[in-house]
């Protein structure tokens, strides 16, 4: 199961590389900036955004319930960013499930059991592209039906 330290210090680490998918400038973030305007020293406000705000982002993501680390990292980092919901509708109407936007029993039986290498890309994908700044109404990657083979899944009830 993936663990949210690890998801932590992998999302928010300082960039080792010049490209990194899971990174996130901290300090580009709408909640970092707006209580940095309120007087927060930034040492200070690291620990509540740690220990509180993305303690949450976690439990609502059911990042604990995430078998592949991976993908748990790109998923919170989708949260943080805002774009989680986007890239969950889009998976979620890909195998008709019930469009929630919300990790569900049967998104994690997805994101868990039903995790194919291209399923992976097109997270990738989606990542990079949601990062680039388009507007949420053009963010249509399609995952690709014929490389998913998912007319054999059965989603559990």
């Amino acid at each position: 199961m993936a663990d949210y330290k690890t998801t932590f210090d992998h999302v928010f680490r300082a960039p080792q590389t010049e490209v990194d998918i899971f990174n996130v400038d901290i300090n580009s973030l709408g909640c970092w900036k707006t209580l940095i305007s309120m007087g927060f020293e930034p040492d200070e406000l690291l620990v509540l955004f740690r220990q509180q705000y993305c303690i949450e982002v976690w439990k609502q993501l059911k990042g604990e319930l995430i078998k592949i680390q991976f993908v748990a990292d790109l998923l919170f980092k989708a949260s943080v960013k805002g774009y989680l919901e986007e890239i969950l509708i889009k998976l979620q109407n890909t195998f008709s499930l019930p469009c929630s936007g919300v990790v569900c029993h049967q998104t994690l039986y997805i994101l868990n059991d039903c995790m194919s290498s291209i399923l992976k890309e097109w997270l990738c994908w989606s990542v990079v592209y949601l990062d680039t700044g388009n507007d949420s109404a053009t963010a249509t990657i399609p995952i690709p039906s014929y490389l998913l083979n998912h007319s054999t899944l059965t989603i559990r009830h």
